[in-house]
């Protein structure tokens, strides 16, 4: 295990709206949309607005998997949603015809599969702190070790 030695957090080069963190540098990464510097084998973070999300449970649903199987090999995967679930399980406020069990259903089925953490941050604010907390958090203790 590579030790963290003052790591920067990492956001992918594809990441369309990345979050602005002050200690962040940017890179193409094999996985998710965040990491850190010399850590990109053991944290990966995937962000969702709520409209990808949707698309994940649905239409991409066959590509989010194959997501979530690369995610899985990591020490740390983890899913920051850019919503709580009480807004996701309300899909036809916001166009999408799927209905909660099924939302439910996937998420439940990720979770057990994958040993994935999905977090449902209430919104791109909270998601960003709530992301940049893991990530140092999880230098901080690589680096206790």
């Amino acid at each position: 295990m590579t030790k963290a030695t003052g790591s920067r957090i990492v956001a992918d080069t594809r990441e369309q709206k990345p979050y602005q963190f002050t200690n962040s540098t940017r890179t193409a990464l094999t996985s998710g949309d965040y990491s850190l510097l010399n850590l990109e084998d053991q944290i990966s973070i995937e962000r969702k607005e709520l409209s990808d999300f949707y698309n994940c449970v649905g239409s991409d649903r066959d590509r989010f998997t194959r997501e979530l199987e690369r995610l899985s090999e990591f020490d740390l995967p983890i899913v920051v949603i850019e919503a709580d679930l009480a807004e996701i399980l309300k899909p036809n406020k916001h166009g999408s015809q799927l209905h909660p069990n099924s939302i439910l259903g996937s998420i439940g089925s990720w979770i057990a599969k994958y040993g994935i953490i999905f977090i449902f941050a209430g919104g791109r604010e909270l998601a960003k702190r709530m992301t940049e907390k893991i990530l140092n958090k999880y230098m901080k203790y690589q680096q206790d070790d």
